[in-house]
Order: structure tokens, then sequence, then C-alpha cells
């Protein structure tokens, strides 16, 4: 078998490197996406945790809107669980 020009640079697997331990190597990595997108969020943690969140006006309406909706779904659901109750107590 021919050797290419840079397979004495190269290790070679009597020197311990296995299939096994470069693909836990590759596994362990961690990409440059990665780590920017990292440096963003605990930027904005940071952020936060000094200044609090701070919100649009469409956004703090957006949450209010919702908080609204599920007030609504939970004394909608109570309701339909006590006629269901009623109905099981008295149908028997």
């Amino acid at each position: 078998m021919e050797k290419d020009r840079y397979s004495e640079y190269a290790p070679s697997r009597s020197e311990g490197q296995t299939d096994k331990h470069r693909d836990e190597k590759k596994a362990s990595a961690v990409g440059a996406s990665e780590l920017a997108q990292m440096g963003v969020c605990e930027r904005l943690m940071l952020f936060e945790h000094r200044y609090g969140k701070r919100r649009t006006p469409r956004q703090q309406e957006a949450i209010t809107r919702g908080q609204e909706a599920h007030g609504q779904f939970y004394r909608e659901s109570v309701l339909i669980s006590k006629k269901s109750m009623v109905t099981l107590l008295f149908a028997s």
C-alpha cells in the first residue's frame, strides 16, 4: 500500500487514538455558532438581571390578552367540572 505525503503527520492507531476516541472527541466539540449563541444568551441574562425585562407595548398587550384568556379557560373548566360532578352524583 502506498503512503500519501501527509501520512507521516497523522497519528497512527498504534499511538492510542481509536475510532471510538475520535468519535467521542467529535461529540464533545462545540461549534462556533453554539459558542456565539451562548455568549448572546449570557449577555441577555445579565442585561435582564440588571435592568429587568423590557417589553414593547405590543408585547405587553399580548401578554395581558394571554393571561386573560387563560383565566377565562380556567373559569370555564371549573364550571364544566362542577356540572360533571353534579351529573355523576345524580345520574346514579
